[in-house]
């Protein structure tokens, strides 16, 4: 079932300016939902996205080095980066 949220069109519209959003909330409450649906919006706009989740070794492996390095890495051809489970 999917639930409308009242804070995706917000997102939506923020997502497009080269900023850091922070997105909090309980355990269990469609954070990580809401992210893929938020990737899934861009990718349909044409932008190109990374997706990370931190619960996987691959993924959080690939946060690993010097700090240039690192974030040059994650913004490499891309878009929009969405890290799950920061």
């Amino acid at each position: 079932m999917k639930i409308k949220r009242s804070i995706y069109n917000e997102l939506r519209r923020e997502i497009a300016e080269p900023q850091i959003l922070v997105l909090t909330g309980s355990r269990q409450v469609g954070k990580t939902t809401l992210m893929r649906q938020l990737e899934f919006d861009c990718l349909e706009r044409g932008m190109r996205t990374r997706f990370l989740d931190l619960e996987q070794p691959d993924d959080l492996a690939a946060l690993r080095g010097e700090r240039e390095d690192l974030i040059r890495s994650l913004v490499h051809e891309v878009d929009v980066v969405f890290i799950d489970e920061f």
